[in-house]
């Protein structure tokens, strides 16, 4: 075998492995994440040490330990040094769809998230009746784009009821999960309804994911509630092969 030929080879094991590797992560903080959803883990005790978990669940700790730096970040296990690691009681999931796009994105450790725009406006009919506010309520409108691999893969449009949100809120408006900052931040969140369509993009949402007029791209809204009131309305706009639904999902 030529120098180039092993070179190659080597390169394409090597290209497997991390794909593995990927793969591995996902499964092992998934069963990590239904543990702790379904209080089998709970609030008040530690989880067992890594090289325990490492050891139960077949895996060398730096799988492991790249799946709980995840949920870390999530906002689903906080780390105490000397003590260990422990649910957070935060169990709010808005439900799932298989979306190439987004999983690139959730999985890259190079993803960011830019607000192109915050203002308080009044609640449009539209908006107003989604969130059931009457006509001229105060609503925070948030526009924000996802970028992973140097591009924007998302866009995303926030509408929320302007008298429900804490002033730290404005300190969080790049978190992965804006959800789990209102559940930090006092909020029940216990209810969500989505549908996901395929669409095609105005000028401005194009413009936002870099792409032509006209693209076709799937548009996700979500709509959530607590026990009492709705929330927030956020719209998604994405590419990807997810086939339309309608879901809704109880905490």
């Amino acid at each position: 075998m030529s120098r180039h030929a092993r070179h190659r080879s080597n390169d394409l094991a090597r290209s497997q492995i991390q794909k593995e590797h990927v793969a591995k992560y996902i499964d092992i903080k998934n069963v990590l994440k239904e543990r702790i959803v379904s209080n089998y883990y709970p609030v008040d005790l530690p989880l067992p040490t890594e090289p325990e978990l490492a050891e139960e669940l077949g895996v060398a700790r730096m799988t492991l330990r790249r799946a709980m730096d995840e949920l870390e970040k999530e906002g689903s296990l906080r780390r105490e040094q000397g003590r260990g690691s422990y649910p957070t009681g935060r169990r709010f999931y808005p439900g799932f769809f298989e979306s190439p796009e987004f999983g690139r994105w959730a999985e890259t450790t190079e993803r960011r998230t830019v607000v192109l725009s915050v203002q308080t406006t009044q609640a449009t009919p539209e908006v107003g009746a989604l969130l059931d506010l009457p006509e001229h309520a105060p609503v925070l409108t948030l526009r924000r784009q996802r970028w992973a691999a140097g591009r924007p893969l998302m866009v995303e449009h926030w509408f929320i009821s302007a008298a429900l949100i804490p002033d730290a809120f404005f300190n969080h408006m790049t978190a992965d999960s804006l959800y789990e900052v209102l559940i930090s931040l006092g909020l029940t969140l216990s209810h969500v309804q989505q549908d996901l369509q395929a669409v095609s993009l105005n000028v401005q949402e194009a413009e936002a994911l870099n792409v032509q007029p006209g693209t076709p791209a799937f548009l996700l809204r979500r709509t959530v509630s607590d026990a009492a009131q709705r929330v927030l309305h956020v719209k998604l706009w994405f590419s990807g092969d997810a086939p339309a639904f309608h879901a809704v999902f109880n905490q």
